[in-house]
């Protein structure tokens, strides 16, 4: 029956519709492949990868092709796509002659989702793929062709595809429509067995499969279909919106794009190239809505989240409708994690069954984080203030340039890992961190190596806030939080030594260096003298580009000026190479090192090296001559003699580090050598996951490196001097002869899982913004996807961690519009601090940079500037604890001066005085302090919180010098089961949100500790976490650590026997920890002229103090007595320096102009 004569059997008589005749050949059309025997079309990807059963998260980096490009292969290879019609709905709605809505269920491995189209759909696509086999060249039927189509048998030939013709406003009953179900379905069936029609894009448009669909670390298959896009439309909303939406709905330019919805983002791709132009992340501000009445937009949708509003226009109405709602319920069940109120209103929830291990000081996390980036697979992110390339991730330097940090990086884009660095954007006028030398450094390296700087202070991005975030993730899978940047002058370990000067031994009746003066934090000022580590040729001429292999110029900057200063002579003497030592120990081959420096007439190489030349002193130590003879000068044995001495001396260096290191590794149970059982039994009670360090003992075998730990610029004073020359990281930034570097004691720790994906999610929504901002129509910055947390639960400590402790873990921030877009301010971490101290039944231990906070709420005093409200909560804490007769103690630790250059008491020390001012009246000084408001609540406050600094001492060429250590960590430990660490500093900057921008991690103990005491009562909830980490701090400010020497002689000093499991009891916190710190103190002081010093009230006392001789002056050995008395690097924090001085900047400086937000 014909299509008419079926539309007059509508007119005449309806019930032949009830019992349609049989149908015909021209109720259907045909859409066979090219050859029935053997398909043209060949899915050769499905092919070559059987054995594949899931698309790579790597793909996502593949070059991006149009939907339309024939090679696309985006289903699963060898994995059936099967398709079945389960409802037909009578939806007639404006589809008068389409009245039919059919549901189509699609399964694809395990994945399943709903389609919904008409017959027109279906009609459509029929004829694209109609078009589609019409344009392919056909073979001409010759004779061979048509012997093997006859000899085909009927069971072998597959069905062939027949669209059902019949028109729909034909179809009355409900059998009729059964039958179009079946014919439809078996139509789509049919063409989804013939890779030619399966793989084609009109086909995977009507299923709604992307090149993102079937990628398991996105996570399922959300509903996908192409919109309309008005251009300009992915922005802030404003107050006209709707209006806005209404004009540009007609005059507006709209554009196509393929809607991607995921787990816990959306996306939009480009279809006419495949490119990603936009990602939205699900957060509690995720909301969809549609509708003209609401969005001003003819079947509009307003997608809107915490950062961005995007509209988009659907084909439909009920596309509209059907898209917000999904989108809600998306949000509702996949993504509610985030678009759910979470503790401390954070944007992640807490994370139970954490792998996570902390770090202290930036030794160990140097070399986790190292080889956590060797171990990365798909993507590396770090976030930093400040990131310096050409650090050692790994020291004493046995690899040559293997582990700097450039390298790794390098070495991992080259193995196809996409490198995203976010660091600060510096107003240099201020800041002399040099981030568009470290983004031009890294980015030409490989194109895989990509760098934003954030934000633009010139295009009105903020003067006064900074990116201070300390993040590095691999893979989304590993993350590390803490207070260290990767940048120069950040490595150290818990011996915190104040010089570095190789395996050099001076000749010390060299005047020059016997009565050279030292300068440090206590006297910064006078640095005049050349230092003698560096070479007197010329470098100022390098340029970023030479110091791509800068290896052996940079040994310039690492030996006797004289040693270099002759062998230069000897080459212009002899007309030959100057051969100098390979500071990285790499050999002839090495192809990293360049083998001349910017001076064309000198060049540097190798030399062979042994030890036939050696000559020991009476003590057994090889000296290094202070002038060659005239034929060794002349005759060129000089040179092999002071290459096999410096060889010698280094190695002798190089050995005692590794003996000091083994021993740090496995004290803290990182030595891979080592029985875990026996770390967590050995006396020092250690009980700490490990790092399986990479075996380097074929390195090691045939060393021929220098023992210097810190080279050029990463030896530094920053109160001495702020950097300079990045440019030159190699030169040194001061001279190490006369000038003590200042060690540097911070912390971090490592979490897994899902909260790793967190942290990555904070990178990613930071990264988008930024590009989003500066660079959102350059390829070369891609949009980062966050992947799903389907299957986050199952990643694991890294093999490199023996062992690893389970935690509850929840990641918290502070940001705001300037920092990562969003309309409203998220202040976690403040919210998180104040609660853990209002909870804290015990002790509140804390580190920090800063100690500048509120310490009453509301202010009594209408001037006070500083909002945090943390010093309160610490008030309330002790008032609580002394009107309810409890045992607390609150440890807090902070620098003894703030790392600025300049000197106080001098025009150089405005920027130190104004932040010693707000931690001193945080502290101590007006009526709303600290100590003053509990002085009058409580007696004494002492008996209930202490304040500390930490210093070292060591010796410079037989001369005795001391040396604040920074305290750059970011913690707060509470009753050895609770801990924060992150890069956020106690003050407003941190704290407010709306200012710096920051991330941290609240880590909660799941594991607890047997035989802890707690106030002399057993305790049993000191976390293996947290309990282990409060006692490894305690045992390094203490100095419990064994296997090193004394500082002033060889002989190690005996171990005290401290019981630290019990923090707050009497016996330990005041005859113990506030005993050594006062004892330390006083020693110093006796010593050294020390700055602070309660014996300074006035700058008048200052001068007088710094001209006094002190002990070490008078006389030295009796200094080197009293050293030997101090124990760690404990000192109280002097309160009384200069409390009759005003230390707010002076009107007439510069820093007076500034507003007091900059210092608090």
């Amino acid at each position: 029956m014909t299509a008419n004569g079926d539309t007059m059997g509508v007119m005449n008589n309806g019930a032949d519709l009830a019992d349609p005749s049989p149908r015909n050949d021209s109720d259907y059309e045909d859409l066979p492949p090219i050859n029935s025997e053997n398909d043209d079309f060949t899915d050769t990807a499905a092919i070559a990868n059987l054995s594949i059963q899931r698309i790579p998260y790597s793909r996502l980096y593949d070059p991006p092709k149009s939907f339309s490009d024939p090679t696309n292969h985006w289903l699963l290879p060898n994995i059936p796509l099967k398709v079945k019609i389960v409802k037909a709905e009578h939806r007639t709605g404006n589809h008068i002659l389409n009245p039919y809505l059919y549901t189509i269920q699609v399964e694809h491995q395990h994945y399943q989702w709903e389609v919904k189209r008409r017959h027109t759909h279906f009609q459509h696509l029929h004829q694209q793929l109609l078009m589609f086999r019409t344009s392919l060249r056909i073979p001409l039927p010759i004779k061979k062709y048509r012997t093997r189509r006859k000899t085909i048998s009927e069971k072998n030939r597959k069905p062939v595809p027949r669209f059902p013709r019949r028109p729909e406003a034909l179809i009355l009953s409900t059998e009729a429509l059964e039958e179009r179900k079946k014919e439809l379905e078996e139509y789509l069936q049919n063409c989804l067995k013939i890779p030619m029609y399966r793989n084609h894009h009109e086909m995977m448009t009507f299923l709604e499969i992307s090149p993102v669909s079937f990628i398991d670390e996105l996570g399922h298959k959300g509903k996908e279909f192409l919109v309309m896009k008005r251009a300009g439309g992915f922005r802030k909303a404003s107050c006209f919106t709707r209006f806005e939406n209404f004009i540009t709905d007609i005059t507006g330019h709209w554009r196509k794009r393929w809607l991607v919805v995921k787990d816990s983002c959306i996306l939009y791709i480009r279809p006419k190239d495949g490119r990603i132009r936009a990602v939205m992340l699900i957060d509690h501000g995720f909301t969809a809505k549609a509708g003209v009445s609401t969005v001003g937009v003819h079947h509009g949708v307003r997608i809107s989240n915490m950062s961005r509003d995007l509209y988009l226009k659907c084909w439909t109405s009920r596309k509209a409708q059907e898209l917000s709602e999904y989108l809600i319920q998306t949000g509702e069940s996949y993504a509610q994690d985030f678009t759910n109120s979470n503790r401390y209103g954070s944007f992640a929830p807490k994370r139970d069954d954490t792998s996570a291990q902390w770090f202290v000081d930036g030794a160990n996390h140097f070399e986790a984080v190292s080889e956590a980036l060797e171990a990365a697979k798909e993507e590396i992110f770090i976030a930093d203030w400040w990131l310096s390339p050409h650090i050692y991730m790994k020291r004493p330097v046995m690899d040559g340039d293997h582990w700097r940090l450039d390298r790794i990086l390098e070495r991992k884009a080259r193995e196809g890992v996409h490198v995203y660095i976010l660091v600060y954007k510096e107003v240099e006028l201020g800041i002399s961190i040099n981030s568009l030398l470290t983004k031009q450094w890294l980015m030409k390296l490989h194109p895989n190596i990509r760098v934003l700087r954030h934000p633009d202070a010139v295009r009105g991005g903020p003067l006064l806030w900074s990116h201070h975030e300390k993040l590095v993730v691999v893979d989304q899978s590993y993350a590390f939080v803490g207070g260290i940047d990767l940048c120069f002058g950040r490595w150290d370990n818990y011996e915190h030594r104040i010089t570095d000067l190789g395996g050099i031994v001076f000749d010390t009746s060299d005047t020059s260096i016997k009565d050279h003066t030292i300068y440090n934090s206590t006297s910064p000022s006078g640095l005049k003298l050349k230092s003698m580590s560096q070479s007197q040729t010329s470098l100022s001429s390098w340029s970023v580009e030479p110091l791509n292999e800068s290896i052996n110029e940079s040994v310039k900057s690492h030996t006797n000026e004289k040693v270099v200063k002759f062998a230069l002579e000897e080459d212009r003497d002899d007309d030959r190479e100057s051969e100098v030592f390979n500071v990285q120990g790499n050999e002839t081959n090495n192809n990293n090192i360049a083998n001349q420096s910017t001076n064309p007439d000198i060049k540097f190489s190798d030399i062979p090296l042994n030890d036939n030349n050696i000559t020991p002193n009476k003590e057994g130590v090889d000296e290094v001559d202070a002038q060659p003879s005239t034929s060794e000068a002349h005759g060129g044995t000089f040179k092999l003699r002071l290459a096999s001495k410096l060889r010698t001396k280094r190695l002798q260096a190089v050995a005692k580090f590794a003996r000091m290191r083994q021993f740090t590794r496995r004290a803290q149970g990182t030595d891979s050598e080592c029985d875990p059982q026996d770390v967590a039994n050995d006396e020092l009670d250690f009980s700490i996951p490990g790092i399986k360090s990479t075996d380097t003992g074929a390195a090691v075998k045939g060393l021929t490196g220098g023992s210097k730990l810190w080279f050029g610029k990463d030896y530094c004073n920053f109160i001495v001097k702020d950097f300079v020359d990045l440019h030159q990281p190699f030169i040194d930034l001061v001279d190490r002869n006369n000038t003590p570097r200042m060690p540097w004691h911070d912390l971090s720790c490592m979490v897994t899982g899902a909260a790793a994906r967190d942290v990555a999610r904070h990178f990613i929504e930071r990264w988008n913004f930024t590009k989003f901002e500066k660079a959102k129509f350059n390829d070369t910055y891609p949009w980062i996807l966050p992947k799903a947390y389907t299957n986050a639960e199952t990643i694991k400590a890294p093999k490199f961690l023996l062992r690893s402790v389970p935690v509850s873990a929840q990641v918290v921030r502070s940001v705001s519009d300037w920092s990562i877009g969003h309309k409203r301010t998220d202040t976690s971490i403040l919210t998180a601090h104040i609660d853990l101290i209002n909870n804290a039944k015990h002790y509140v231990y804390l580190e920090n940079q800063f100690f500048i906070t509120q310490s009453a709420s509301p202010p009594l005093d209408p001037s006070e500037v500083v909002i945090n409200s943390i010093g309160e909560a610490i008030y309330h804490r002790i008032v609580r604890a002394f009107r309810d007769g409890q045992t607390f103690r609150v440890f807090i630790f902070f620098p003894l001066l703030p790392a600025f250059e300049g000197e106080i008491g001098t025009s150089r020390g405005v920027a130190i005085q104004a932040i010693t001012h707000y931690n001193y009246a945080t502290i101590c000084r007006g009526e709303n302090s600290l100590i003053n408001r509990l002085r009058r609540e409580v007696g004494d406050p002492f008996n209930y919180i202490s304040f500390y600094g930490l210093r070292n001492y060591g010796e410079l060429h037989g001369k005795l010098a001391t040396e604040l250590i920074y305290v750059h960590s970011k913690l707060l430990l509470v009753d050895d089961n609770k801990v924060i660490i992150g890069s956020c500093n106690i003050n407003d900057r941190s704290m407010v949100g709306n200012r710096d921008s920051e991330v941290a991690v609240v880590l909660t103990d799941q594991q607890f500790e047997p035989n802890a005491v707690m106030n002399g009562q057993p305790y049993d909830k000191c976390g293996k976490f947290c309990g282990a980490l409060r006692r490894y701090l305690m045992r390094e400010h203490l100095g419990l650590f064994g296997g090193s020497t004394s500082k002033v002689n060889d002989k190690p000093p005996p171990l005290p026997d401290i019981d630290i499991r019990d923090p707050i009891s009497d016996k330990f916190y005041k005859d113990v920890w506030m005993a050594s710190a006062a004892k330390n103190a006083a020693i110093y002081e006796r010593v050294f002229p020390v700055v602070p010093t309660d014996q300074v009230k006035s700058f008048a006392q200052l001068r007088e103090y710094l001209n006094k001789p002190k002990l070490v002056h008078t006389d030295p050995q009796e200094a080197r007595k009293c050293l030997e008395k101090v124990r760690g690097h404990l000192v109280l924090m002097p309160l009384n320096f200069l409390e009759n001085e005003d230390l707010t900047p002076a009107w007439g400086t510069g820093e007076k102009l500034m507003p007091s937000s900059l210092w608090t």
